[in-house]
């Protein structure tokens, strides 16, 4: 009951300063309202976009080669890679530069913080966030709709070429990396097909299977005429009848198939002994060889990507003109200035009204 009571008191002392508080309210509405339109208009312009997937750039799905990771879209990471391009000082640095900012907000050039203030000015102005659906929105204000526009798309192209710069400098690094791989491996491949054609004329070797076939083919004929001629000088040198011409004859070609042995034994020895070498170096030589022509495909397939133009966003919306400004909701302000203005009124009203009867020169006398 006793509560009942205050809240009607409190109501009726209202009550008894409508009056003023009206007033007051509608004083401080009218000042807000004429103080209000003096606030230049600002309108906001929006682009909107999502992260590509940079794998896109990979020469094995570029050529089609490999479907691993060839979504068009780019994940969370890439979402926060472009988002921390997008609110870059390098980034804004290049839009104050390119649309004349320092003039455009009335900050001095020549002033040491003036970098820092131009930075500070257009924050506040610019914005950029991930909605729900992983869509990017790139918002700028300002008093030209016009230049807020071209302001957003121009930043939105600057993210997509700082983002595509990034995806080509490890494009580029890679890409000398395998260079300079060539070039050690295609030294090495010189440097072993030289020792293979030394070691090839210093042991006569030219086709190891070939070569050792047919000298053994010519052994076992050799080794066979020889013994067959060896038994007939015998059988000759125990005849008298023979005459000497034809025992000389056969005993010289005799030697000479001892002779055409030992030259084939030599030939062998020496295919023996630089056949296990050549292996060695053949197995290295088209090793070395088959990796270099897998470089230089891969090669040529991070040049063609290189040189290929893969976007790091795609674009679902650019920003356009605004025809509706963003700010100051005037309305919204006057009623909100109003109805402040009631409010710590009435509150000023009851503080009076309760410690009305209170002696405060007493008070200070005693402190």
């Amino acid at each position: 009951m006793e509560q009942k009571e205050n809240l009607l008191g409190v109501l009726n002392l209202v009550f008894q300063w409508r009056k003023p508080l009206v007033g007051l309210s509608f004083l401080v509405a009218v000042v807000t309202a004429a103080i209000s339109l003096l606030l230049p208009n600002y309108y906001r312009s929006t682009t909107v976009f999502v992260a590509a997937n940079p794998n896109l750039a990979r020469p094995e799905i570029f050529f089609g080669k490999n479907n691993l990771g060839a979504d068009l879209y780019g994940s969370d990471t890439d979402i926060d890679r472009i988002l921390a391009i997008a609110e870059s000082n390098e980034l804004i640095d290049h839009l104050v530069d390119s649309f004349d900012l320092y003039t455009h907000y009335r900050i001095n050039a020549q002033n040491p913080k003036a970098s820092y203030r131009v930075r500070m000015r257009f924050r506040k102005l610019y914005e950029v966030k991930k909605t729900k659906f992983n869509v990017l929105e790139l918002s700028v204000e300002d008093r030209d709709p016009e230049l807020a526009a071209a302001i957003a798309n121009a930043a939105r192209e600057l993210v997509n070429l700082i983002g595509e710069g990034l995806v080509k400098s490890g494009q580029k690094a890679t890409l000398k990396s395998y260079e300079a791989n060539i070039l050690n491996k295609s030294a090495q491949v010189i440097v072993l097909g030289d020792s293979l054609a030394k070691i090839r004329a210093r042991f006569q070797i030219y086709n190891t299977a070939a070569q050792s076939e047919d000298l053994t083919e010519q052994l076992v004929e050799t080794q066979s005429f020889f013994y067959r001629q060896k038994g007939r000088l015998e059988s000759m040198r125990a005849n008298p009848r023979i005459s000497r011409d034809s025992v000389a004859y056969t005993e010289a070609l005799v030697n000479g198939l001892e002779q055409e042995m030992d030259s084939i034994n030599l030939k062998m020895s020496l295919l023996n002994e630089g056949q296990v070498l050549l292996s060695v170096l053949e197995t290295q030589y088209f090793s070395a060889n088959g990796q270099l022509g897998e470089d230089l495909e891969r090669a040529k397939l991070l040049q063609a990507a290189y040189s290929a133009v893969v976007p790091s966003i795609i674009l679902v919306e650019a920003a356009e003109v605004p025809v509706v400004k963003i700010r100051p909701k005037r309305s919204i302000l006057v009623i909100t200035a109003g109805m402040l203005a009631f409010l710590m009124s009435v509150l000023a009203i009851l503080l009076f009204h309760a410690y009305r009867n209170i002696e405060w020169r007493l008070i200070f006398k005693e402190r």
